[in-house]
């Protein structure tokens, strides 16, 4: 019970169909900036030696 009296459930998100599905993981917000900094710093890279329109998603990808 919460300190204003109401209860806390945990339960799983439902989907469509109304089925319990696990819940999905959220990752650390520092986590997520470390990798938006990483891709972004790798794009910024491809597209000065490659150009935009031949840089391809897959080479944004590879480590």
């Amino acid at each position: 019970m919460l300190a204003n009296g109401s209860k806390l459930l945990e339960t799983a998100e439902q989907d469509s169909v109304g089925q319990a599905r696990p819940r999905r993981r959220v990752a650390n917000n520092s986590r997520k900036e470390l990798v938006r900094e990483r891709m972004l710093e790798k794009s910024a890279e491809l597209f000065c030696a490659n150009g935009f329109s031949k840089t391809s998603i897959n080479e944004l990808l590879r480590d």
